[in-house]
């Protein structure tokens, strides 16, 4: 199916519950491309390639929630950031509320991010330059306080409906938002479920628009998780009992939500359905253990190959996509690569296997962390001495053609591919990240 039919005949549910089948782009959000508009990432669509069948498979793309913010846009007029603030945060007295891109170190109120290096909590000031979403704001780029998350939380068991009794969703169309859609893969459910040998059941079969469907200790449970780097959230909500939490985190990375929510949102999940806690001040710090152990740490034991060995001339060069944006390719020091990758990445590239011309990815600055060393890069296509094709294998799987320039076409702007849209459109950033605020 090409992505020009699907592009025509996607609709905004198929946005919301993930299942255009488009292959994600987050190396693309991690690492900012050069900055043009929404509507032109929207004209590009043709460009992205398809990675499952059309409304067939979900599969997560934050990308596409971009989009979606776009649709947003043309509905109403006006700027994505402003939409947001005129249509859910003013009426609901969110004023604490801000966008990723206005944050500053230097506001005092602001929880910094926090990695740790050399078992030491670190942060510094260029850390910053890893949360400028630029036109990816919607989706994950809203920072808020715990006062204003109390107050959108309220909102979202009130069926729509603000403290002060405005409606600002119709119930019927907001209780589409908690029903199921579209079924989880059997790889996303393990990893949001319990079962036996634990002592309780929680089974996430589901998903609404942008929440997650389970269903814990017997009653119906909606949640969502979001994450940027050291930043980590989870919202959850219980509609049937009116109530729910949100947690968040800044730091330090790696964070791992099975091992470091989870458990704690199990916690007060039971605090709020008054149920007896099955995990204790034991369990909850070694969780998923005793029930489930943990696959052992992975071995990574790649030979690097001298680098006089491998001739990598063909490599240098400029590569890029429509999408994913431009890498260059450069001689280091002693004939060995880098590269610049977008707006905040760069490194080095390690040769791993000269038979295919395969390298290792050394991010530098926080990447590295980010990323650690699970990142290759493999050329292809030779053509008069050079590849034509770089492959990076690094949160997910993208393709960067030789002679290909992110900004050099910018496309056909119109957006009229995008049908079906209904008044849910401004209730679909249901994950959020994160402000603290000394209120």
């Amino acid at each position: 199916m090409s992505p020009n039919f699907v592009a025509s005949e996607m609709s905004i549910k198929d946005l919301l519950t993930h299942r255009t089948g488009f292959m994600n782009t987050d190396l693309s959000l991690i690492t900012m491309p050069a900055n043009i508009t929404r509507e032109n990432y929207a004209s590009r669509l043709k460009y992205l390639p398809q990675a499952q069948p059309f409304r067939d498979v979900w599969s997560y793309n934050n990308f596409m929630y971009m989009i979606a913010g776009h649709v947003a846009e043309v509905i109403g007029g006006k700027k994505f950031e402003e939409l947001i603030k005129e249509k859910i945060w003013d009426p609901l007295g969110m004023n604490a509320s801000i966008f990723l891109d206005d944050v500053s170190s230097r506001d005092d109120h602001f929880a910094n991010p926090y990695f740790k290096v050399n078992e030491t909590l670190s942060f510094n000031e260029d850390d910053f330059l890893l949360y400028r979403l630029g036109e990816f704001s919607p989706a994950g780029g809203l920072c808020s306080s715990p006062k204003d998350l109390s107050k959108w939380l309220l909102f979202l068991l009130g069926n729509g409906t603000t403290e002060d009794g405005l409606t600002l969703i119709d119930k019927t169309v907001f209780d589409e938002m908690f029903e199921p859609h579209v079924s989880l893969p059997r790889k996303v459910m393990t990893r949001y479920s319990v079962e036996r040998p634990f002592p309780v059941v929680s089974l996430t079969a589901w998903y609404g628009y942008a929440w997650l469907g389970r269903n814990y200790r017997g009653y119906k449970s909606v949640f969502h998780t979001g994450s940027l780097h050291a930043y980590s959230t989870i919202a959850s909500l219980y509609p049937q009992s009116k109530s729910g939490f949100f947690m968040m985190v800044n730091g330090p990375w790696p964070i791992k939500f099975r091992k470091d929510l989870e458990p704690l949102s199990y916690i007060l999940s039971d605090i709020l359905l008054q149920e007896d806690p099955w995990l204790n001040a034991s369990t909850i710090c070694t969780f998923p253990e005793p029930w489930e152990e943990q696959p052992s740490a992975k071995n990574q034991t790649e030979t690097e190959m001298p680098a006089d060995d491998y001739d990598a001339t063909p490599c240098i060069g400029d590569y890029g996509h429509r999408i994913y944006g431009d890498i260059t390719i450069n001689y280091f020091v002693n004939e060995s690569l880098s590269f610049k990758l977008n707006s905040v990445g760069f490194g080095n590239l390690t040769l791993l296997f000269s038979e295919n011309s395969t390298f290792r990815i050394d991010f530098g600055g926080r990447l590295s962390l980010v990323f650690g060393a699970n990142c290759e890069a493999r050329f292809d296509e030779q053509s008069e001495g050079l590849f034509q094709l770089l492959h990076l294998k690094c949160a997910g799987e993208y393709e960067f053609q030789r002679g290909v320039s992110f900004v050099g076409e910018y496309g056909n702007s119109s957006s009229s591919g995008i049908s079906n849209v209904f008044s849910l459109l401004f209730m679909f950033l249901c994950i959020v990240l994160l402000r603290f605020v000394n209120e």
